[in-house]
């Protein structure tokens, strides 16, 4: 059943379906169901009832088909679906005034998208049982709140039916209203970069649309225009971007502040819990801290106590310190310590474990990250990253980078963590400031029981009871830059060494190390031809790592000069120039100062053996 094409363009529809019987079942005055479809008209015709449809289904309806219908008990029978239901809409609403009676029947217990052939098979349906359902679902028609199809076809769903069949329609101000109040919270519009974006806010994320993003996700959602004779229907998406209250900013920031500035979308939505409870709410925490990730070391413990708290207390102060977590073994407990922490802080907490999620050029995950754990990350080796690093660690600002979006600028309040089975696990510096560095006990490794219950600790207030241990936690003598010094961060320091001070300073530490066939002296100054010097070095180096290239005597001599303090230039007649510089104690001394580091350092048994370690 189609539609002929004539060469003069002229279109012949086909009369409805099982004219005949209609005709018939007119003239006896018996009822007329009109369905989708030609099967489904079939199906109801081997139980006996007159059944009728149109080429196309009901969404091609035409005028031209009323004549066939006139004086019917008409009674329309919709597939369950939005067009199978507008496409009735428009049948009932065209032929109302020419049948004698219009009835709509929703079928029960239809799935989605089920039409009457569905029905009988899953009912296993008679003749009997469907006369039973239209005898006890079908509607008549009610033309008094009967709306003009531009506007009802926009709305029908599962909770609505034609005309007013089974539920009212809604007032469209009311609609427009709700329909607005649910926009404005969940999106907003702002510039980026340099264009103008939707920003879509969730308790998840914060996402940032083109307007052909947005357009897509509310393609399915209408709006009322009132501005005629009827409402009609028009796309929510164009109504709210045109809506002179939707919600609006001037700049994109991260501002973990009590108030936010005007005309500024902050990204900032507080703690994930509400304080409540305090350290006796935590025992198996409190633990955890102060006897495996401090290793029972109290100056530790009080440190990495007080850097918590100042994140919880002073969020919108930069630290300027990441906290590194190093174990030789797995299962000690270091995820579950940060992911603790992490609790408090919900959406702007952030596990990576790849390094380009901390140092990669696309970062739109950092946007709103107030505490940021890599879970073996970062490797200390590494030496692309680690300006990288430092930046994440002090800058005040970042600069964010989205896949297809233009980049825009932030404050960083970002706090980082760390964690790793390396030995090398960050770039720590000899002058560096930036890293506490800590050897994770193996107290707690593996154990499956502890873990367990303190995962039921976290989940059952223990969040709650460590934010509030947090905000009460004393920060009067506490300077977050004051880093304790461990053996870990030592360790990090000598792995982190240039060459010449890996050399320099296992000279520092060997009284037998030979210069030129000569001992240095440890109590009075020093005499070295420059060249021994130089040549001592070099040959360190090359036995440290053979792709070592030879250094110029001008360079060596601007890197030592740098190491040791009061050098003069000493030469005797035509003898070859040389170094003077103080003794080997006084040297220790220069150094331990110059970067930092325990007196006793060089005393360390285990110092040498570190330190040889060749890592460039």
């Amino acid at each position: 059943m189609k539609e002929k094409k004539f060469g003069t363009g002229q279109v012949l529809s086909p009369p409805p379906y099982n004219l005949p019987k209609l005709k018939e079942a007119i003239s006896n005055e018996q009822p007329v169901f009109f369905v989708e479809g030609e099967k489904d008209a079939d199906n109801l015709t081997k139980f006996g009832f007159c059944s009728s449809t149109i080429a196309g289904g009901a969404g091609k309806w035409k005028k031209y088909y009323e004549k066939y219908f006139k004086d019917a008990d008409l009674i329309l029978v919709p597939d369950n679906d939005l067009p199978g239901r507008k496409g009735m809409e428009k049948v009932g609403i065209e032929i109302f005034s020419v049948v004698k009676r219009l009835r709509w029947l929703k079928l029960p217990n239809l799935p989605p998208k089920g039409d009457i052939s569905d029905w009988i098979e899953i009912e296993k349906g008679n003749s009997e049982k469907f006369e039973k359902v239209v005898q006890e679902t079908a509607v008549d028609w009610d033309s008094s709140k009967l709306l003009p199809f531009e506007w009802t076809s926009g709305i029908v769903d599962e909770g609505h039916s034609p005309a007013g069949c089974f539920d009212e329609w809604p007032d469209p101000e009311d609609f427009n209203a709700k329909l607005f109040e649910e926009l404005n919270q969940k999106y907003a519009i702002a510039p980026v970069g340099n264009k103008t974006l939707i920003l879509e806010e969730s308790e998840e994320e914060i996402r940032f649309l083109t307007p052909s993003d947005f357009n897509l996700a509310l393609e399915n959602k209408f709006a009322f225009d009132n501005s005629g004779k009827y409402p009609k229907q028009i796309p929510a998406y164009k109504w709210w971007r045109s809506h002179p209250e939707r919600r609006e900013y001037n700049r994109v920031d991260f501002l973990p502040l009590h108030e936010t500035p005007d005309g500024v979308f902050n990204m900032w939505k507080g703690f994930a819990v509400q304080p409540k409870g305090g350290l006796e709410n935590i025992p198996l925490f409190h633990e955890l801290l102060d006897e495996v990730i401090c290793s029972g070391n109290e100056r530790w413990a009080i440190y990495l106590w007080g850097w918590l708290a100042n994140m919880v207390q002073c969020p919108e102060e930069k630290p300027g310190v990441a906290i590194v977590m190093r174990s030789d073994a797995q299962g000690v407990g270091k995820s579950c310590f940060v992911k603790y922490i992490g609790s408090l802080l919900g959406r702007h907490f952030r596990t990576v474990t790849h390094g380009s999620h901390i140092h990669g050029n696309f970062n739109g995950h950092l946007k709103d990250t107030l505490l940021l754990f890599g879970d073996e990350a970062v490797w200390g080796g590494d030496r692309s990253t680690e300006s990288i690093l430092k930046q994440l660690i002090t800058e005040p600002l970042m600069i964010i980078e989205m896949k297809g979006k233009d980049v825009f600028e932030i404050r960083s309040y970002l706090r980082l963590m760390l964690a790793t089975n390396s030995e090398w696990a960050a770039p720590v510096s000899l002058t560096d400031r930036r890293y506490f560095v800590l050897d994770v006990s193996n107290s707690r490794k593996n154990d499956h029981d502890f873990f367990k219950k303190l995962i039921d600790e976290q989940n059952h207030g223990g969040s709650e009871a460590l934010l509030n241990a947090l905000m009460d936690f004393d920060l009067s003598n506490f300077e977050v830059r004051n880093i304790p010094e461990t053996p870990a961060r030592l360790d990090q320091k000598f792995l982190s060494m240039d060459m010449i001070q890996k050399w320099w300073v296992d000279v520092l530490s060997d009284e037998n190390f030979t210069i030129g066939e000569k001992i240095l002296h440890i109590e009075q100054d020093n005499r070295v031809p420059i060249s021994d010097l130089s040549t001592s070095f070099d040959e360190y180096a090359k036995e440290h790592n053979p792709r070592h290239r030879l250094w110029s005597v001008k360079r060596f001599c601007g890197q030592f000069r740098k190491l040791v303090s009061n050098v003069e230039i000493k030469r005797v007649g035509s003898g070859p120039r040389e170094y003077q510089f103080p003794s080997l104690n006084e040297c220790q001394l220069f150094f331990t100062d110059k970067y930092s580091l325990d007196s006793d350092v060089f005393e360390l048994q285990k110092f040498k053996v570190i330190f040889l370690i060749s890592n460039i």
